[in-house]
């Protein structure tokens, strides 16, 4: 603990406590704690309820409580001590779950009631310390405060250790569409220029050939072709990526990482039911003559000299299966 957080510079207090002093009914409870305990507390001070730069009681009076913090100073006979007064529970004011003469007797401003609140507020203390302690566990939007848990929790869920954040939000309904999972996919995979065909053309074998027969009503281009295939659309969806480099496409094959995330997220969305496959263009950057060793040819090494082009490789959903 450095000397400068233990005595603070008076000429110079942090931005969000000087707002505080100035304004404390425009803040709650626990935003005024959060804030104290990031810019002013001593490290770990509001865990232990035992502190030297902060003191949180309640305020005395018995009217309507119109915000949650009363009043916030600065106490200089105690070497810059804060002191904050809420209206939010406690063991004295008008939200305290105490006999009616002892809130009449804290409200006291005569001696007795001093100390009838300095004898209270020991407790009171460790009481919103440990009340502000619980309300943290509960507030997984603030940065640092339950992230990693939370991120496990939805990792848990989903079944994926890597705790995909991204099946929040948009990709955690069901998409139809193939705008929307087009979306999904841009926003896990972080690939702004992906881009979904679901109007894909192409033939169809024909398995089934019933006979024809005087019963079975026979219609050239209704219930009856000439032929082995016939030409359908959206049978299959076909997804777009890049131009990527070498290492980002290598990343979106089935065996990749990205390339199983993109699995697991189709298949949240598809099911099993809807075939896909993955266009992935690569950027084949100008290659000199190397010896062939370990290296894959097409990829990493080539026959003879190879210019700068867009190399092209495509997966089937079965691909990413294995």
């Amino acid at each position: 603990m450095t000397e400068q957080k233990k005595h603070p510079i008076w000429a110079k207090l942090p931005a969000p406590i000087a707002a505080l002093l100035d304004a404390p009914w425009q803040f709650s409870l626990f935003k005024a704690m959060s804030l104290i305990e990031k810019h002013w507390a001593m490290e770990g001070e509001l865990e232990q309820g035992a502190s030297q730069r902060v003191l949180v009681s309640t305020y005395k009076e018995l009217g309507f409580p119109a915000s949650d913090i009363r009043a916030c100073e600065l106490l200089l006979s105690q070497r810059g001590r804060l002191k904050l007064e809420t209206a939010f529970l406690g063991l004295y004011g008008v939200d305290a779950p105490m006999p009616h003469y002892l809130l009449e007797q804290a409200a006291n401003d005569e001696e007795m009631g001093a100390r009838t609140r300095a004898f209270l507020d020991i407790f009171n203390h460790i009481l919103y310390c440990q009340l502000y302690q619980s309300w943290k566990k509960s507030q997984i939007n603030l940065a640092g405060v339950g992230a990693r848990q939370f991120d496990q929790m939805v990792a848990a869920i989903y079944e994926n250790s890597q705790g995909e954040s991204s099946k929040l939000n948009l990709a955690s309904a069901n998409q139809t569409s193939a705008a929307g999972l087009q979306q999904v996919l841009r926003q896990g995979l972080k690939q702004p220029n992906l881009q979904i065909a679901d109007n894909m053309v192409e033939w169809q074998e024909v398995t089934e050939k019933p006979p024809i027969s005087a019963e079975n009503s026979v219609t050239l281009g209704q219930d009856s072709l000439l032929g082995g295939q016939v030409l359908i659309t959206g049978n299959r969806v076909q997804i777009d990526i890049g131009p990527l480099s070498e290492a980002q496409a290598r990343a979106l094959f089935p065996n990749g990482k990205e390339g199983k995330k993109m699995h697991k997220l189709l298949a949240w969305h598809t099911g099993s039911k809807m075939a896909w496959q993955v266009k992935i263009l690569i950027e084949v950057k100008e290659q000199h003559p190397v010896p062939l060793g370990e290296c894959e040819l097409g990829i990493s090494s080539c026959m003879g000299i190879v210019e700068a082009h867009i190399a092209q490789r495509n997966f089937l959903d079965s691909d990413y299966q294995s």
